[in-house]
């Protein structure tokens, strides 16, 4: 494996299906050097999100408990500046308009695929392209 640079980035991914969150860890860790932490939806998350620090976030939208809108409003409001990338099988275009009003880097449909994710993770860890 090649990763792009030395410096190790920590991922959140949020979602509460086990295996989305498998083949996400997957792909990340192909491309890129990664602790790579996972959370079953927006609450688990919010409860480990200051033990982690992460660089990045990558949440689902549909989720018990809490889903990606209300956690990433709970993000915005703890004023913690980190980059959240948004997961969605749901293509709705009221689900599309509330991820626009959000302070989201970007919104990807699933099923995602590795090269979507490298390109989207790639600009949010500022390395220049191959």
């Amino acid at each position: 494996m090649i990763y792009r640079e030395e410096i190790v980035k920590r991922v959140l991914i949020v979602d509460d299906n086990i295996n989305d969150r498998t083949v996400l860890a997957y792909y990340i860790s192909r491309y890129f050097l990664c602790d790579i932490y996972t959370a079953s939806n927006g609450r688990d998350a919010l409860d480990r999100i200051d033990a982690i620090s992460p660089d990045v976030i990558i949440t689902d939208i549909s989720m018990p408990v809490m889903n990606g809108i209300q956690f990433i409003l709970e993000l915005n409001r703890s004023k913690r500046n980190i980059p959240v990338l948004a997961l969605s099988a749901v293509n709705e275009k009221s689900v599309i308009d509330q991820l626009k009003n959000l302070e989201i880097l970007n919104h990807l449909d699933k099923p995602v695929n590795s090269f979507r994710i490298y390109k989207s993770l790639e600009k949010i860890f500022s390395y220049p392209s191959a």
